[in-house]
C-alpha cells in the first residue's frame, strides 16, 4: 500500500484542518503498514491533520477515520447531538475533556498507546480532544450520517464570564494537566 491507494476526497470548506482521504480497496485491518502511510501522508500536508475514511461516503450509518492530529492545532469544544463517538489511540497521547455546556472542564481522560484505553463519549455531552503529544494518531468511530463539525462547535465561556479566545482556553485546558 502506497500513496496512489489514496484518493483525495474534495472538501468544500478550504478553511478545514483536515485532509481526508478514501482507500481505494477496503480495509480490513489497521496494522502498521497502513499507520506508516498515514505518517508518509501527513509528512506531504505538514500544515493539516489527515484523515483516512473507511466508510462509504458522508450518508454512512458509521463513520470510522483514521486520524492523524498535530498538536500545534485549536481543537474546539463541540457536541454532538444524536451521535456516539469513540477513540482508540495508535500512537501518541490524546487527551479527551468532558465539558459543561460552557465549556468548563467536568473530567480529563487520557487515552495512550502504551495503556490501549478506549474512550467514549455519549450523545449530547460537550467534550474536545487534543494531542499531548507531538502528534496522535487514532481510530475514530461515530455513528452517522456525518454532519460538519463546525455545526457542533460552541465558544467557551467556562467561568460565566467572557467569551475565550483559543490562546486563553487552551492555557485554561492546560491547567488540568497532571
Amino acid at each position: 500500500m502506497d500513496i496512489n491507494s489514496l484518493v483525495l476526497i474534495d472538501n468544500p470548506n478550504k478553511e478545514s484542518k483536515s485532509i481526508a482521504y478514501k482507500l481505494k480497496i477496503p480495509v480490513f485491518e489497521i496494522n502498521q503498514n497502513l499507520i506508516n502511510l498515514l505518517i508518509e501522508t501527513s509528512m506531504l500536508n505538514q500544515h493539516k491533520n489527515v484523515r483516512f475514511c473507511f466508510h462509504k461516503d458522508s450518508k454512512s450509518l458509521m463513520q470510522k477515520m483514521l486520524i492523524f492530529e498535530r498538536k500545534e492545532m485549536f481543537y474546539p469544544p463541540h457536541m454532538h447531538k444524536n451521535r456516539d463517538e469513540s477513540h482508540i489511540v495508535f500512537e501518541g497521547d490524546l487527551e479527551l475533556f468532558i465539558l459543561n455546556k460552557n465549556g468548563a472542564v467536568l473530567k480529563r481522560i487520557v487515552n495512550s498507546d502504551k495503556e490501549r484505553k478506549i474512550s467514549t463519549v455519549p450523545p449530547d455531552i460537550h467534550h474536545l480532544t487534543r494531542p499531548i503529544s507531538d502528534y496522535v494518531i487514532y481510530l475514530e468511530m461515530k455513528n452517522g450520517p456525518h454532519k460538519p463539525f463546525q455545526e457542533d462547535c460552541f465558544i467557551p465561556n467556562p467561568f460565566n464570564s467572557k467569551k475565550m479566545t483559543n490562546k486563553e482556553y487552551n492555557i485554561y485546558l492546560d491547567s488540568f494537566k497532571i
